[in-house]
């Protein structure tokens, strides 16, 4: 029976690419990076982590009546979860037991324990591989620092930047990196054929970062925070040092000041 849903959850696993198809054809933002979009709102539904997420939830309710036994053979349930743990960035360090590296993150399956709270811990670094999987892409915008140092992925509070992307499209546009300034955009639109900054009396080159926080001519000079997953994609990290809502509100107006200098 074990087998049979773990047989359930690898094709419901292999299935992403055709799920990615389908919210591409969806009207969802088609310039969004789909990594950070996952790491947003793919917690709970994407299904690639819904594979492990699942399978947690058998071995802890396996672990109510005995104990697990471990069976590394290809097709055993234990194998396919090594397997999944190993290419999303876990290294195992017993029978059992998992670390992983860029969270700090530890799952342990010897004994019995809140099936809830290790499917948390499965989906947190879920989110973290996929924002490295963002990081290894050729995008622009792939320089990410919540990992380096003292980094700060687990301070990102996913539901209230989920209430940001929830609240405008502006919003949504920044929060899945489908941003595009005047510079990114090259001069190739018809409208605005033009890489310069988009203030009045700036001939700046017009990056994000520049229109954003850079530019004298700017209408609002709002602190910038130090967090680029912050000052980018108005994502909600605890602890700033800033007003981020006095920030999203900035790179809302922003965003909307993009849009109707080079679409008006």
């Amino acid at each position: 029976m074990v087998v049979d849903q773990v047989r359930s959850c690898q094709r419901q696993s292999s299935s992403k690419g055709s799920c990615s198809g389908r919210v591409s054809s969806s009207g969802r933002i088609r310039a969004a990076s789909p990594w950070l979009r996952a790491a947003v709102f793919g917690g709970g539904m994407h299904l690639d982590v819904l594979f492990a997420s699942q399978l947690v939830g058998i071995f802890s309710r396996l672990q109510r009546s005995r104990d697990l036994v471990w069976l590394d053979s290809a097709g055993s349930p234990a194998h396919a979860f090594n397997s999944w743990l190993l290419s999303h960035g876990w290294t195992r360090t017993a029978e059992w037991k998992w670390n992983h590296g860029d969270t700090g993150l530890r799952l342990d399956l010897t004994t019995a324990g809140d099936a809830g709270q290790r499917q948390h811990v499965v989906r947190d670094a879920w989110r973290a591989w996929c924002l490295r999987r963002h990081m290894a892409s050729d995008r622009r915008d792939n320089q990410l620092d919540c990992f380096d140092g003292g980094g700060y992925f687990r301070r990102i509070d996913w539901n209230a930047t989920r209430l940001f992307a929830a609240s405008c499209s502006a919003a949504r546009t920044l929060v899945c990196g489908a941003t595009f300034s005047p510079a990114a955009l090259g001069g190739r639109v018809a409208t605005y054929p033009s890489t310069a900054c988009i203030w009045d009396n700036c001939t700046e080159l017009g990056t994000f970062d520049h229109v954003a926080w850079e530019c004298v001519h700017r209408p609002r000079f709002v602190p910038k925070p130090a967090e680029f997953l912050s000052s980018r994609y108005g994502w909600v990290v605890t602890n700033q040092s800033v007003d981020i809502a006095l920030v999203q509100s900035w790179l809302i107006e922003v965003q909307q000041s993009i849009w109707t200098a080079v679409y008006q």
